[in-house]
């Protein structure tokens, strides 16, 4: 076929897709626009690129021999952004840039004394005391499978909903990890080695047996220096729990969120930790469910930003997304989770009978 014939086919097949999607794109942003009365940019650009990926364009932004390719940093930067505020592990722990995939870190074990020396007498040393904190990147990833209907016709916000069931998804593991974490990949607080624990009285054997000494008990465990800062982690459930008690005055130990401060207990504020033992578990005897401490001595290591990865073709599980006529969406990062201080956290448990 001649090159020109082919050069006018492709452009009239070209702007046949363009037309057909620019409808769909205004519907879309009018909807934003209804929404939220002004549409951010990026959703513009990913929405643009999901559209694309469906009419089979955006193959030339990547690896189309492999039939993926990258998701727009928009969209990326807007999955980041949400985890931020969904996780607390994230948002509150020290975050730790990692080069490499293993990172040993200092810690400080102990600080320096200071003294009253007499006149001309020797002033007496004091030295501080380093441990070593080793930093393990591990991959976590998440993959859905979408209809490229779905994606074309745009008939619900796509962007949204993608972004924030990664979003959610992603900072729940990063809590579970940083709370509940057994070793696989990562030693949470509930379970690290020498952090402070208060165990219930005798017989206290559920999360509902906890009382205002358990409680004291739990804020005066922790090394002083580490107060300042100090939070509760808990689950939602627990929170009912601790509203109903009261101090040996008979008043209420919480108090309810005001404006945009947390709540608090005992004067310190709580934050609810969807992944941490709830009042619903089965057995509860001789298990850690409350977290009192401060996270800045938790490391957080970043060792690779998210990356965002779409596929049009390969096997997802049981399903060829060739054949069904679906994208697949991947994303994927890789950090470390360490407790770098264990005096600095506390954990309320209960009793083994």
């Amino acid at each position: 076929m001649d090159e020109k014939i082919k050069n006018l086919i492709a452009e009239t097949v070209e702007q046949a897709v363009i037309e057909k999607i620019k409808p769909l794109l205004e519907v879309q942003r009018k909807n934003w626009q209804k929404a939220e009365g002004e549409v951010p940019e990026w959703k513009h650009k990913a929405l643009e690129f999901f559209q694309d990926l469906v009419h089979g364009k955006a193959m030339s932004e990547g690896t189309g021999s492999a039939g993926g390719y990258l998701v727009p940093d928009e969209f990326r930067a807007e999955v980041v952004r949400l985890i931020y505020q969904y996780g607390y592990a994230r948002r509150f722990a020290t975050k730790v840039p990692m080069s490499t995939d293993t990172l040993l870190v200092p810690a400080l074990s102990s600080s320096v004394t200071v003294y009253w020396p007499s006149e001309a007498s020797t002033i007496t040393a004091s030295d501080i005391t380093l441990s070593q904190v080793t930093l393990t990147a591990k991959k976590l990833a998440g993959l859905t499978v979408i209809s490229n209907e779905l994606l074309a016709d745009a008939k619900v916000d796509v962007i949204d909903l993608l972004t924030q069931l990664f979003a959610e998804a992603m900072a729940k593991e990063e809590d579970n990890q940083a709370f509940n974490g057994s070793g696989s990949p990562f030693t949470g607080i509930l379970n690290a080695s020498g952090v402070n624990t208060v165990t219930m009285g005798s017989g206290d054997t559920t999360y509902n047996k906890v009382d205002f000494g358990d409680l004291i008990d739990a804020t005066t465990a922790i090394d002083p220096e580490a107060k300042q800062g100090a939070a509760w982690f808990w689950h939602p459930t627990i929170t009912g729990v601790l509203r109903k008690i009261t101090d040996n005055n008979g008043q209420y130990i919480w108090s309810p969120p005001v404006g945009g401060n947390p709540g608090t207990v005992l004067g310190f504020p709580y934050y609810e930790i969807a992944s941490m033992p709830s009042t619903a578990d089965g057995s509860q005897a001789n298990k850690p469910f409350i977290v009192f401490g401060n996270l800045k001595y938790l490391y957080f290591g970043d060792r690779a930003t998210m990356e965002a990865y779409v596929a049009k073709e390969g096997t997802v599980g049981s399903t060829s997304l060739l054949q069904t006529d679906q994208s697949a969406i991947r994303l994927i990062e890789r950090v470390a989770i360490a407790v770098a201080y264990a005096d600095a956290f506390a954990v309320v448990k209960t009793a083994a009978s």
